[in-house]
This record gives C-alpha cells, sequence and structure tokens, in this order.
C-alpha cells in the first residue's frame, strides 16, 4: 500500500511517503507557513521513490489539536490528494499520535506497557498548552487545553499519601517549554520523574505511519472526520465579543 503522511500541527511541516520500496521522509522548518513548501515536498519525495501521485492509496493528516491554520492547511491536502487521485483520506489524532511511541514495550513476544507516563505538549499560548496524560498504554484524560498548574496533580500520579513512582516522559513540540514550567511547580521529589524526549521538535509524518499500523490501540475512528480545535479561533471569539 502506498501512504503518504503529512504533518502541519506545528511549525515544522513533515511528510512521509511509504510504499513498496521502504520508507522516504522529509523536514522543513517551515515557520508555520506550510502551504507554500507542500506541493514541492510531496513532489520530492514521489520522485524520490517513483511514485506516482495516481498510485496513492492513503493520504493522511493531523487532525488536532495543533495550529489552527496548519490543521486546516493538511484538511486540504489530503482531501485535494482524494479528490484528485482517489486517495482514502484520514485523520490521526495529533497528541494520540505523538504519544504511541512511547507506550509499547515488546518482551519475549509479548507487548508489555512500561511503566511510564507520557504527556505530549503543544503550546497554545495565553501560558496554557494543549495536551493529555497517558498512562499503562492508554490515554486516561480528555484532550486538555490547560495552564500547566492544572496538570500538576495529574502528574502526581496519585495522592500526597499514595505515591506513583513512574517515570513523567513529556514530548511534542513544546515538551521543554512546558518542562522549564512545571520545574517551578512540581515538589523536587515530583520535577525528579520528569524527562524530555530528545527528538521532541521533530515534525511527527513517519510516526503517523506507525500509527497507523498500531492506531487500533487508540480507537480512533479511521476517517477524515473534522478538525479537532479545542479551543476556537482568535477571529472566532473576537467574533462573539462584538
Amino acid at each position: 500500500m502506498n501512504i503518504f503522511c503529512l504533518d502541519t500541527s506545528g511549525p515544522v511541516l513533515s511528510a512521509a511517503l511509504q510504499w513498496d520500496g521502504g520508507v522516504v521522509s522529509l523536514e522543513v522548518d517551515a515557520g508555520g507557513k506550510h502551504s507554500g513548501l507542500l506541493l514541492s515536498v510531496m513532489d520530492n519525495l514521489l520522485k524520490t521513490a517513483g511514485v506516482k501521485p495516481i498510485a496513492l492509496d492513503l493520504a493522511a493528516c493531523m487532525r488536532g489539536p495543533g495550529s489552527w491554520t496548519g490543521i486546516r492547511v493538511g484538511f486540504a491536502a489530503v482531501k485535494g490528494i482524494a479528490a484528485a487521485h482517489g486517495a482514502t483520506a484520514v485523520s490521526i489524532p495529533t497528541l494520540d499520535c505523538m504519544a504511541l511511541p512511547f507506550m509499547d514495550g515488546e518482551a519475549d513476544g509479548t507487548r508489555t506497557v512500561a511503566r511510564k507516563m507520557v504527556v505530549p505538549a503543544i503550546d497554545s499560548r495565553r501560558q496554557q498548552f494543549y495536551t493529555a496524560v497517558y498512562r499503562g498504554g492508554e490515554r486516561v484524560t480528555d484532550y486538555l487545553d490547560v495552564q500547566p498548574d492544572a496538570l500538576v496533580p495529574m502528574l502526581r500520579g496519585g495522592s500526597e499519601e499514595v505515591e506513583i513512582e513512574e517515570e513523567i516522559l513529556l514530548t511534542g513540540p513544546d515538551a521543554d517549554k512546558l518542562r522549564g514550567v512545571l520545574s517551578g511547580l512540581l515538589m523536587e521529589k515530583h520535577e525528579k520523574r520528569l524527562s524530555v524526549d530528545p527528538y521532541f521538535s521533530r515534525g511527527q509524518a513517519r510516526n503517523m505511519l506507525r500509527f497507523l499500523a498500531k492506531g487500533d490501540r487508540m480507537k480512533w475512528d479511521g476517517e477524515l472526520s473534522v478538525p479537532l480545535y479545542i479551543r476556537k479561533s482568535d477571529a472566532e471569539e473576537k467574533w462573539q465579543k462584538l
């Protein structure tokens, strides 16, 4: 199956193409200006793989949360691919995709779940973050748009009397920023449990391929669906105040 994945949810534009010969991918620090680079990135990958657009079977974009404009660009792109070349279009929940690589382990041929809490982080401005908490291989909160102090009770993993000493791994494009804020909010014993994914700032296109292979664990609907914004855009909020 020929699969094209596109991540426009943050400042990095990343794309990946899987075909019978393997996988090729490309990342560009687009500063959020994805639309002017998207076609050339896609063309580069298709030519590298020797795959014609008409041969694409599936095109995937990020559903959100993330950049309001970036998510819309991704949806428009995969809709265009579907309409022009007959590919199936799907959208993948951004936070679930970011967390998935850290939720599975293999031991003696049997899947095991590491003792780790995974927290993706996307700066949503106004001193808030799009995030969710994953534990035991499952998402245990809703998709959130919260200030970091609201995360503190969740990251303790229990009450002050009953502590859960699992590692807290921050990932996603703004993991380092969230780490800096949490350092001033968590008690020292909890702060020591924090670590940051060393590849937090990379795009997620290659990981999207992994999600499509293992995404049944995340209970996603496997369709294009509609963008997941969580918060209204600045323009919508200003319009409501008029």
